[in-house]
């Protein structure tokens, strides 16, 4: 029933509307054409516009318009609320994303039995999440239930650059039950540039742990470089070292860092893994090919049988397979420190990146991880793998480019790198939550001098709707 009372207002109101828009028409175009100044003509039609202006029909249809235009904000602003209020209250779940020794003690990573080797366990690598998260959230589930120990995030996971982004992300992380560790590298989409690094150091810093054996902070407030070894104390089985290319090279300052931690670890430590944001090679917008079928890896590209046929059907492929592609993904380092770009077979290695190369070089690092490209690719840099992964949640940017993540297993027996597809897109809600909570909800949280406006705000509507009703009145009034 209400239903109904609320279509035949509405449709009365089109009516009403559309007469006063067809008067002004036939005003404009039809009869008045036809009338000679001062003539009866006019004045007939000057005396129907007054008794269309007095109707108590437009009246109310003049009121129902400037009430929904003034009043619409304001159920948006409610609106958010309710949604804001209903998150937060889910945010149940502890701090994990964090770039902490009190993070890293909360990696689980297996005890091997006494005179036995390690257990394998895993941890995963994504990049570049978006700023809605519903991709990055399917992720996480997938993650833990296949067991996965910590997620290293490759930079960009607070795509517009505000606290109330950076603070969204911590709440759908909470809400959604994750109780893994997360750290993060930073991308050039967590930070207005190399000077101003605030948000990403306010939300991903922790308070220290001074108990917390095999952390390597770069220095206090410097939350996006430090690195972290598992087990804590040692022999380790493995070393992480997030450091920041965001904005370009490394800088000598930060080689020196990670040079000083790889020398101290120096025949402790059994696999290195660097992860940084941007790839420490070229790379370009489009899907990564190769040769042939021996340069991939397992789930690099699927097939399978056809039904009808029986001959292989491709499912998907990260990298492609082109008999006519000349670059091949090994690259091979020269002896010298510098890297001329004009020589073909190092077309793909930067010339600023000498002394990085060399790092790599000297001291056996297993593998880099990076995103930003917002898609897969992977090569082989020396005796160092490097995978590029940023499937996590952003706008794809190549045709064949497929969201993933990167399931990384440690064992005795070495190193196993698997792409996972993480399928589906963004819905419409996930769209409207991120509007809702982070562009309206958390920016109110954060500016209470806002609410004093929304209040002038309402009494404004309230004034403005009361001045409508008097001004249109009925004839006779």
């Amino acid at each position: 029933m209400i239903a109904r009372a609320v279509g035949a207002k509405t449709r009365l109101a089109y009516k009403r509307s559309n007469r006063l828009f067809s008067f002004f028409w036939l005003v404009q175009v039809g009869d008045l054409s036809q009338c000679s100044a001062g003539s009866q003509c006019q004045s007939n039609l000057r005396v129907q516009l007054q008794n269309l202006l007095r109707s108590a029909h437009l009246r109310k249809t003049i009121s129902i318009v400037l009430a929904a235009l003034l009043w619409a904000p304001v159920a948006a602003l409610v609106a958010a609320h309710i949604w804001g209020i209903a998150i937060v209250s889910q945010a149940v779940g502890p701090n994990v994303l964090a770039n902490s020794g009190n993070n890293a003690n909360r990696i689980l990573a297996p005890e091997p039995p006494q005179g036995q080797s390690h257990p394998p366990w895993k941890f995963a690598v994504i990049g570049d999440l978006g700023k809605r998260y519903e991709i990055f959230l399917r992720a996480l589930s997938e993650m833990k239930t296949n067991n996965i120990r910590f997620v290293f995030i490759a930079g960009d996971l607070a795509y517009r650059n505000t606290a109330e982004q950076f603070a969204y992300l911590k709440l759908k992380v909470a809400q959604s039950g994750f109780d893994r560790p997360i750290f993060a590298a930073i991308g050039n989409e967590d930070a207005h540039g190399r000077q101003d690094y605030s948000l990403f150091r306010r939300y991903l810093a922790d308070l220290p742990d001074p108990n917390r054996n095999g952390f390597f902070p770069f220095g206090e407030g410097h939350a996006e470089r430090f690195g972290f070894a598992i087990p804590a104390d040692p022999p380790h089985q493995a070393l992480f070292i997030a450091f920041d290319n965001a904005f370009g090279t490394p800088s000598n300052e930060q080689l020196d860092w990670m040079e000083k931690v790889l020398k101290r670890l120096s025949g402790q430590v059994r696999y290195v893994f660097l992860v940084s944001h941007v790839p420490i090679v070229r790379t370009f917008r489009r899907i990564q090919k190769v040769p042939s079928k021996e340069y991939l890896l397992p789930f690099e590209r699927l097939e399978e049988p056809d039904v009808t046929t029986g001959a292989p059907k491709l499912v998907y492929e990260l990298i492609g397979i082109d008999s006519r592609e000349g670059t091949i993904p090994l690259l091979n380092l020269p002896s010298s420190a510098l890297y001329p770009p004009q020589d073909p077979p190092r077309s793909l290695l930067w010339k600023d990146y000498g002394r990085f190369y060399d790092i790599l070089k000297r001291f056996q690092i297993t593998a880099v991880f990076s995103g930003h490209l917002h898609g897969y690719g992977r090569y082989q840099i020396g005796a160092t793998r490097h995978f590029i992964s940023g499937g996590g949640g952003a706008r794809l940017q190549y045709p064949g480019a497929r969201y993933h993540y990167l399931e990384v297993e440690i064992g005795d027996n070495g190193v196993d790198v698997r792409p996972r597809l993480i399928s589906g897109e963004t819905g419409a809600i996930s769209k409207l939550e991120q509007v809702m909570v982070a562009e309206i909800f958390l920016v109110f949280q954060s500016h209470w001098w806002l609410y004093g406006m929304a209040f002038l705000w309402v009494g404004a509507s309230v004034r403005l709707v009361g001045l409508c009703r008097r001004r249109v009145s009925p004839e006779g009034n």
